[in-house]
């Protein structure tokens, strides 16, 4: 039987708060149950008790490099700050109790650390107010609750404040349109940045990431009530892409950056601050279930057939599902579908895109361009569509994607040009779109084997990103030089 001090195993387990039995067997489990430190002073001695949930200690993450300048520096980012385990032989060969003092890193913080002296166990032993009686939950697990909570706080408090006209489209204060434009641009130039990466264009590449970038602090301050979709939508499709350090970066970007443009405490701030504390290992599911819990409240607070609400659900069912299920995403936007009865609604073309989108990735790419086709067809047909540049634009872009899969070469490339006019004709030049689809199109005529069309358009998308702090500072090193 194990002695410390004059306290038994029923007497320390007793304090502890946990079976008899824990300390069965403690000279052959140590390294797993507690560890007991003497410092330098007799007098004093001091036991940290750590529970264990695995066998094996979990390897140390390799850190990605840093992704640019703005990578958070080494003390914001994880450690495992871990007090050396020891093995059984070591622990039986030195004694319970070390005659050395061992040092030991920073105390992770769901341990407990009691130091006291010798004539202070008997006091220690009996209080058992001061012990803690189960182990705190995972820190990952309170940060989840926590993110789930400020979200339900902040979008029923959003929902109860919004301004709607009679389409179910977002007002400010004073009547305007309340664009979300700048979400649009930021998923566009992300987008756009893991085309260019899977070509091998890495200038280009970090260059679209720093345009999206720049974004995050008008992002932030507009507070658009798609904002959190928009940052879920972009750091998953990161994630499935292969470039999770990407979103590990932006996570992080958005949470200092919120920081400084959100008053302390406010829930829009807690919920960036949250969402760059999630756990690296569970991330993926965990920004699922961040999406789920905001796409039902927007349909509790603001009905299922709400504009705003049917937007952020199919986000979400396009991303959660338009990558590993592609039949459960069809059922679920043709239930969506069915559920408008026939009866032309603004969100039905948005759903039936989604749906062309689906058919494209099944490979039922003639169903696809049927369904983009009958959408152009409902824009001209309903008033109610009459000014719906968007899904207008989207609909040649599927279009010209299906006729791209199925051979269909000289018309593709003619749809997915007139796409590219009627966005420049709507919004200009530099409008964000205006190089993510020169950027399909580039390689398409690559594929085709017209390398000097290829290369001009290149040239095109490189002259409409322009360039970003990095390439202005390269500069004016080789001015420098010169």
């Amino acid at each position: 039987m194990l002695i410390f001090g004059q306290y038994s195993n029923a007497t320390i387990c007793a304090a502890l708060g946990c079976p008899d039995s824990y300390l069965d067997g403690f000279e052959d489990n140590l390294p797993d149950a507690f560890h007991f430190l003497k410092p330098d002073t007799p007098s004093k001695a001091m036991i940290l008790w750590r529970p264990i949930l695995t066998a094996q200690r979990t390897p140390e993450r390799e850190v990605p490099p840093a992704v640019s300048e703005n990578s958070a520096p080494p003390d914001e980012q994880d450690s495992e700050d871990m007090l050396p385990l020891t093995s059984s032989s070591e622990v039986l060969a030195a004694g319970l109790i070390s005659t050395a003092w061992i040092p030991a890193a920073p105390f992770a913080e769901n341990e407990f650390v009691f130091q006291f002296n010798r004539n202070d166990v008997q006091g220690f032993f009996s209080d058992r107010s001061r012990v803690s009686h189960s182990p705190s939950p995972p820190q990952a697990l309170l940060v989840s609750e926590n993110l789930f909570h400020n979200i339900k706080v902040y979008f029923e408090d959003s929902c109860r404040n919004m301004i709607l006209d009679d389409h179910g489209t977002l007002l400010t204060p004073n009547g305007a349109k309340l664009h979300n434009d700048l979400c649009n641009d930021f998923d566009s130039y992300c987008f756009t940045a893991t085309m260019l990466i899977e070509k091998g264009l890495h200038v280009e590449f970090r260059r679209a990431l720093s345009k999206a970038s720049a974004l995050v602090e008008q992002i932030l301050r507009a507070e658009h009530p798609r904002t959190l979709a928009c940052f879920l939508e972009v750091f998953i499709h990161l994630i499935q892409t292969g470039l999770p350090q990407v979103t590990s970066f932006l996570r992080d970007f958005v949470k200092r950056m919120s920081a400084k443009v959100t008053k302390k405490g406010h829930p829009w701030g807690q919920i960036c601050r949250l969402l760059g504390e999630l756990d690296s290992e569970s991330l993926d599911q965990a920004m699922v279930q961040t999406w789920k819990c905001t796409t039902d409240t927007f349909d509790s607070e603001l009905g299922t057939f709400s504009r705003l609400a049917v937007s952020v659900r199919l986000d979400y069912i396009k991303r959660v599902y338009g990558i590993t299920n592609y039949l459960e995403e069809e059922r679920l936007l043709r239930d969506l579908l069915a559920q408008f009865g026939g009866i032309p609604r603004l969100p039905t073309l948005r759903v039936m895109l989604n749906l062309a989108h689906n058919l494209n990735r099944q490979g039922r790419h003639d169903e696809a361009e049927e369904m983009a086709l009958e959408v152009l067809s409902l824009l001209q047909e309903y008033e109610i569509y009459a000014r719906r540049i968007v899904e207008r634009i989207e609909s040649l872009k599927i279009v010209s994607r299906s006729q791209f899969n199925q051979g269909k070469t000289l018309a593709a490339e003619q749809t997915m040009r007139e796409a590219i006019r009627m966005i420049v004709g709507q919004w200009g030049i530099q409008h964000s779109w205006v190089p993510e689809f020169m950027n399909v199109l580039e390689g398409w005529l690559r594929g085709w084997g017209r390398e000097e069309d290829a290369n001009t358009l290149r040239g095109e998308i490189e002259e409409l990103m322009g360039k970003d702090e990095i390439d202005e500072q390269l500069d004016g090193v080789q001015g420098l030089l010169c």
